[in-house]
């Protein structure tokens, strides 16, 4: 399991401010030696995770008979979400950058994703395109342990959701 505070060559604890890969900026090292040493494994992983700070385009997710889209257990109350919606919230132009926040429970469980006003809410599905980059960027938030984040997404105008996985400003601010 990556992104979770260890070294990705070592796997030895790191602290939040661990040096981590100036390419992709996710996989952490405890310094150059292990760095270096990754490299040949890490390699294709980096240039996947690097691809993503133009953004991850998503799958349309699939709409259940209702016509809704449902999104996955809610941490905090532990339920599934009654509806969703994949679609920019009310507002916000195509192709302008709005905060979502990503949360994810296991490698291969649903992703909810949802803005402040809970208009755009959607889940990630694991197989999904898109999934694998926007996990690692979960993963990779030592604030929450790895379990969530916020991130910056647009709607263009063919309604299909781009989310900028390193593109969400300073993340402690956001108490939502």
């Amino acid at each position: 399991k990556r992104g979770d505070l260890k070294c990705w060559n070592c796997d030895k604890d790191l602290s939040k401010d661990a040096p981590r890969c100036s390419k992709c900026n996710v996989a952490r090292y405890c310094n150059r030696d292990c760095q270096v040493a990754h490299w040949k494994s890490h390699k294709a992983k980096c240039k996947e995770l690097s691809a993503s700070k133009q953004g991850v385009r998503l799958e349309h997710p699939s709409v259940m008979s209702d016509g809704l889209h449902r999104a996955a257990v809610s941490f905090r109350t532990g339920r599934m979400a009654e509806s969703g919606s994949y679609a920019k919230p009310r507002g916000v132009g195509f192709d302008k950058k709005f905060v979502v926040k990503v949360q994810a429970a296991g490698e291969t469980a649903p992703m909810m994703v949802y803005d402040e006003t809970r208009q755009c809410q959607f889940d990630i599905n694991w197989g999904q395109k898109g999934f694998g980059e926007i996990l690692a960027a979960v993963r990779s938030e030592p604030a929450w342990q790895g379990r969530k984040t916020f991130m910056k997404a647009s709607f263009g105008k063919d309604g299909v959701c781009t989310m900028f996985p390193d593109r969400a400003g300073v993340k402690s601010h956001y108490t939502w």
